[in-house]
């Protein structure tokens, strides 16, 4: 069979082939960013892991002075520390003076850093992720589809930030006062709550991007 004047069977091969390289570049490209945008966030969050780690720590050191004030003969519960959260309620600084998480490892707390600042960065890179996702997809979509994806991409960050709040205020007021409650104190026996620090950021870090991803 002739091949048609003016036809190369290469050129086309070519032709098919630079739109793929193109997209794989620009991939590579998206990726880049995206990389770069969690390694800045990581560092940031490192150099401030201590103020953090402060944050998601005060939940349970309010909880445990509201149970100190409570067994000196207070009338505490799972409310009022949701108000000591917001700062309606003050808790008395002697309550706050000798309450202690448990490292029981002696790189514990290092790796515990680490796990803050990665999961810091994942939460301060996501704006950037989402749009170089959206840039890359975008070409591909038809303009409805675009009006449609913007206002999520927009949202979706509000979103977030409403889900780990009801975690941050609601929901581990009441699981930790209901965890204090637990304790037994009496006729020889004692049990007490002795939590170690990378069990608590554990279970707050894995609630709070849970409700986030799942008010999206």
């Amino acid at each position: 069979m002739s091949t048609a004047i003016g036809h190369d069977p290469d050129e086309e091969i070519e032709a098919s082939r630079a739109p793929l390289l193109d997209h794989l570049i620009e991939l590579r490209t998206r990726l880049i960013i995206c990389v770069a945008a969690i390694a800045i966030a990581f560092g940031v969050c490192f150099a401030f892991v201590k103020p953090i780690f402060l944050f998601l720590v005060r939940p349970f050191t309010v909880a445990e002075g509201l149970k100190a004030m409570e067994d000196s003969g207070g009338q505490h519960g799972a409310f009022d520390l949701f108000l000591a959260l917001v700062g309606v309620k003050k808790v008395a600084a002697g309550a706050l003076a000798n309450i202690t998480l448990q490292a029981t490892a002696p790189l514990e707390q290092f790796f515990t850093n680490i796990k803050l600042s990665a999961f810091g960065a994942i939460i301060l890179a996501f704006p950037i992720i989402a749009w170089q996702l959206y840039r890359f997809v975008a070409p591909g979509l038809y303009k409805k589809e675009r009006n449609a994806f913007l206002p999520f991409l927009i949202a979706s960050p509000v979103l977030f930030m409403l889900g780990a709040s009801l975690v941050y205020y609601v929901m581990l007021p009441f699981v930790l006062w209901f965890s204090l409650s637990q304790q037994i104190v009496g006729d020889g026996v004692k049990v007490v709550l002795q939590t170690r620090v990378s069990e608590y950021l554990t279970l707050v870090t894995t609630l709070l991007l849970a409700f986030g991803l799942s008010f999206q």
